[in-house]
C-alpha cells in the first residue's frame, strides 16, 4: 500500500544560514490506520531522516522496520525504538522510497532528499 501526502512544510535549517531553502522539511503521511511524520534536515555532507511511525487511533506503539531504497537497492535500515521512532542517515541527495514494515507494510514514493 502507498502511503499519502497529507502535510508538508519546509524551511532553513537554523544552523545552515547558506544552506538552499530545502535544507530541511517536514512531512506527514497518512497510510491505512498509521500516520508517519519524517523530517529531513542537512547536516555536513548528509542529510539526517527521522520519522515517528504512530496508530492512527490507538495508544499502541507499533514496532516494525524501515528500508530505505533508491531505484529498488536497499540504502539503510532502522528499527522502531520503544516509542515508534526511528533514524538514519542519508549520504548523497536523490529520490527514494522508504518501505516502512509493522503490522501492515505501506510504501512512502517519492522521498526527494535534495
Amino acid at each position: 500500500m502507498k502511503a499519502t501526502l497529507v502535510l508538508e512544510s519546509r524551511g532553513l535549517a537554523p544552523q545552515l544560514r547558506s544552506a538552499p531553502f530545502n535544507a530541511m522539511w517536514s512531512r506527514l503521511y497518512q497510510a491505512e490506520n498509521y500516520v508517519l511524520d519524517l523530517s529531513c534536515k542537512a547536516q555536513g555532507r548528509h542529510s539526517s531522516l527521522q520519522g515517528h511511525l504512530m496508530l492512527d487511533s490507538s495508544p499502541d506503539i507499533p514496532s516494525g522496520t524501515v528500508t530505505l531504497l533508491c531505484a529498488d537497492k536497499e540504502l539503510g535500515r532502522a528499527t522502531l525504538d520503544a516509542f515508534g521512532q526511528f533514524q538514519m542517515n542519508i549520504d548523497k541527495p536523490g529520490k527514494f522510497q522508504l518501505r516502512v514494515d509493522s503490522q501492515e507494510s505501506f510504501d512512502v514514493t517519492d522521498l526527494r532528499v535534495e
